[in-house]
């Protein structure tokens, strides 16, 4: 069996032996014995009397292989500190022994050339990491990640961060230019946003994927059968005189009516003419279609140029949505909206 005699000042001799089966055990007094270990089979040890601050100029080297090769107690004989060698694995206990927590390494699953160094508590809940008074910090080089679903984070970079659940980037903040910006929707991507109003209603709706993607704001109200919404929509138009393309659609809900404001904005791309266009119109849906109320169809605010004179603008329906159709020339840019307001027929 090999061992080493290391003279340490303030304790005089000190005896370290190391073979694969061997550990060592922090007590107050010089013990010989056997230990039972894990799986209860006896081993041997050695307990040090350590009694003031000890220097070695040389490392001391602990070998072999168990579940606690280096192993400090405390007065009462409760296991606080050790160290697994199977595991690489660095262990704490708390106070009253109940609780313990691990520090080690594992291979990062996302990338096999590197490992991830993981701080654990087994047993516990919370991690506090704390400073002393004043400010205290945290220094995180890039992303702090969700266990076990890697596509969830909060990822900082120069001067921004931003929150991605599920692989979608919701919102990110920025300076751009000494501009600061926060950017929802950051990748183009269907994401919905909705805000509630203090006792839990609906009134803000911003829906990204409406009106083939061109998006949609909602103003909802705080009855749950009666809501308005506001949707922008900008389209580009090839027609000639005589054809109509769709500038905005609105589906019409089953048993809802509708009040309708549109208003529609067109230029020549050469800017030679221009025209503008107001409609009140009222819709109602019941069953598989909806229906136009012609008499409440109303335009109220028409304005062209010579050039434009054969331009025009209307609300349809098609099916069980209301349309806002325009007509106009080649190469003629349009832009307009639906503002409406809606309740059914169970509406208080």
């Amino acid at each position: 069996m090999p061992n080493k005699l290391k003279k340490i000042s303030g304790i005089g001799l000190l005896l370290l032996v190391a073979f694969s089966s061997f550990f060592f055990v922090y007590k107050k007094v010089n013990t010989f014995g056997a230990r039972t270990a894990e799986g209860g089979a006896a081993q041997p040890f050695v307990t040090l009397d350590v009694t003031a601050t000890s220097t070695l100029g040389v490392p001391v080297i602990i070998t072999g292989s168990s579940s606690q090769a280096f192993l400090i107690e405390d007065a009462e004989g409760n296991d606080t500190f050790w160290f697994d060698t199977i595991t690489n694995t660095l262990k704490f206990a708390s106070v009253d022994g109940t609780q313990t927590a691990n520090v080690y390494y594992l291979n990062d699953p996302g990338d096999a050339d590197h490992n991830d160094l993981y701080i654990e508590n087994t047993s516990g809940r919370d991690i506090h990491l704390i400073g002393s008074s004043g400010e205290n910090q945290i220094f995180i080089q890039d992303r702090i990640v969700r266990e076990g679903d890697i596509n969830t984070y909060l990822e900082f970079g120069s001067d921004s961060y931003q929150f991605v659940a599920g692989g979608v980037n919701y919102v990110r903040f920025e300076e751009v230019g000494g501009q600061d910006i926060a950017e929802f929707n950051w990748n183009d991507e269907d994401v919905d946003y909705l805000m509630h109003s203090d006792n839990g209603s609906d009134i803000l709706w911003l829906e990204a994927g409406a009106n083939g993607g061109r998006g949609a704001l909602h103003r909802l109200s705080l009855d749950s059968d009666v809501h308005d919404g506001l949707i922008i929509i900008e389209n580009t138009t090839t027609t000639l005189n005589t054809n109509t393309t769709t500038l905005v659609t609105l589906p019409i809900e089953d048993g809802d009516v509708y009040h309708i404001r549109a208003i529609a904005n067109a230029v020549q791309q050469n800017d030679t003419n221009f025209a503008s266009y107001e409609f009140r119109a009222t819709v109602y849906r019941s069953g598989a279609s909806a229906t136009l109320l012609n008499d409440l169809n109303t335009k109220v605010h028409a304005e062209e140029t010579v050039g434009a004179i054969d331009w025009d603008a209307f609300v349809d329906v098609s099916g069980t949505d209301a349309v806002f159709q325009v007509k106009g020339v080649n190469s003629t840019t349009w832009s307009g909206f639906f503002e409406y307001t809606n309740g059914s027929a169970t509406s208080t």
